[in-house]
């Protein structure tokens, strides 16, 4: 990869992130639930150095089902729990290749987190976070069709939150991650800007990524039907030194007060050890208020 350019676009992403249309924080006696559905369809994966190589046709696909509640006015809590397929069917880089038909499916890493609002200044709003991955999710190395880390990773994440209207908002936001179990330490950072359109209707743009940090373990490629994977490649699937610099427009309608829908695409430019391919994705969420 070219590391002075994605290193660029990083430190310019991690500057900011954005509201959610339901808040950036919830009060105490508030909940939101979100159910989504995301599916990449994909034949060629970023190396370690940034060059796309060609792999057999993969897809995966992810349902999440997430929870954050208000325990108090400054404390919200947050559970995510991902449930992964992911396929494999055809020849790899060339045409000699052996052909692959496989495929693996598990819960991934769930993912348990607690916010603390350390600044509530109306429009700004400061956000300390701490997140702790649960190692459920599975790591196969003979076919590389990971469904998580599976190394109880934790996560610091801090946001600066900007609503100063009911019609647009804004928020920035960074984090580092500690991976475990030889896995190398990662920063991350979001950009979001969520604005009304109509009167239910609000667009949402979004560029995120991930910078590794590549202090981890040198690890062994994964293996396929007993093959090494072509160019050894990991199918882009929570692999070690992963990196990703994307743009991922949404589109957020709310039928009701309490119920909403949202569409996205996820398109990445830049990548390191993941999936080139564009991501769709699809989501329903309930908010609940107390009376």
């Amino acid at each position: 990869m070219k590391r002075i350019l994605f290193l660029t676009a990083f430190l310019l992403i991690q500057q900011a992130i954005i509201a959610q249309r339901n808040g950036v924080f919830l009060f105490k006696g508030n909940a939101d639930f979100k159910l989504s559905f995301n599916t990449c369809i994909y034949d060629k994966v970023y190396d370690d150095d940034g060059e796309k190589k060609t792999i057999a046709n993969t897809k995966s696909t992810i349902t999440s089902l997430e929870f954050r509640g208000g325990l108090t006015n400054k404390i919200n809590a947050l559970i995510v729990i991902p449930y992964i397929i992911n396929k494999v069917n055809g020849t790899p880089a060339n045409q000699s290749s052996e052909s692959i038909s496989t495929q693996y499916s598990s819960t991934g890493d769930l993912d348990l987190g607690v916010e603390y609002l350390f600044i509530n200044n109306d429009p700004l709003k400061l956000i300390l976070g701490l997140h702790q991955s649960i190692g459920t999710g599975n790591n196969i190395q003979q076919i590389g069709l990971n469904t998580g880390y599976k190394d109880y990773h934790e996560q610091l994440k801090i946001k600066l939150a900007f609503e100063p209207s009911t019609k647009w908002n804004f928020i920035s936001c960074v984090g580092f991650t500690n991976h475990n179990k030889g896995y190398g330490d990662e920063i991350s950072g979001k950009i979001e800007l969520n604005i009304i359109a109509l009167k239910n209707l609000w667009f949402n743009f979004r560029v995120e990524g991930i910078q590794p940090l590549e202090n981890g373990d040198k690890i062994s490629k994964p293996f396929a039907n007993g093959k090494l994977i072509s160019d050894g490649l990991f199918y882009g699937l929570y692999a070690q030194n992963r990196g990703y610099f994307m743009f991922s427009p949404e589109l957020h309608y709310e039928f009701t007060k309490k119920w909403g829908t949202y569409t996205s695409i996820k398109k990445c430019f830049i990548g390191q050890e993941y999936q080139s391919g564009i991501t769709y994705e699809f989501g329903v969420h309930y908010q609940l208020e107390p009376n």
